[in-house]
């Protein structure tokens, strides 16, 4: 779920009516990934929401989606732009921009690219002695990294699902007092 506007809220809302929500930030740059090279979302994305975009036409084009009926959401889909920034990547159209052609907001187009376009985690296999060996340098590993498990990855997320849902129960005054902008 987009957590920028109403969607923070009614992300922080359905958690605690126990719905498992992720909130996402697509304003939000790409995380570098320079073991990638020409494939580096950061080289290839200006942020999130394009690299989501592109996941989910991806996914559309090998006919991993399926089913598809409402025309709303298939009109809203191929009305959105992309363009390629200064740095050679790929930009999705703003909501202000697609004001300005007399067009409204995409919401069940983000619903969707929102839902199904996050990118799926590759995963390897390595021998146990090279895991421990990178395990014991002290660099903390990541999905790519020689030795990094689906066990591992799966670890991660539960560990990042538990610290969001501690974010999620602090109350909005806890957090603007945190932040230090109350």
């Amino acid at each position: 779920m987009d957590s920028i506007g109403i969607g923070h809220n009614f992300g922080l809302y359905l958690r605690k009516k126990g719905f498992p929500v992720e909130l996402v930030n697509v304003g939000l740059p790409c995380e570098s990934r320079p073991e990638l090279r020409e494939n580096n979302p950061a080289e290839r994305f200006t942020n999130l929401k394009a690299l989501y975009y592109q996941s989910l036409a991806d996914d559309f084009e090998r006919g991993e989606i399926s089913g598809l009926t409402d025309e709303t959401t298939t009109a809203q889909l191929i009305g959105i732009r992309g363009e390629i920034d200064g740095k050679g990547r790929t930009k999705i159209e703003s909501k202000k921009e697609l004001r300005a052609r007399g067009e409204p907001s995409p919401d069940r187009a983000e619903a969707l690219m929102l839902a199904l376009g996050k990118p799926t985690p590759e995963y390897a296999f390595y021998a146990v002695d090279s895991q421990a060996q990178q395990r014991t340098a002290g660099k903390p590993m990541r999905p790519g990294d020689v030795g990094y498990s689906p066990e591992d990855y799966q670890h991660d997320m539960r560990e990042a699902a538990r610290k969001r849902t501690e974010v999620g129960r602090l109350s909005q005054s806890q957090r603007w007092k945190g932040s230090g902008l109350w």
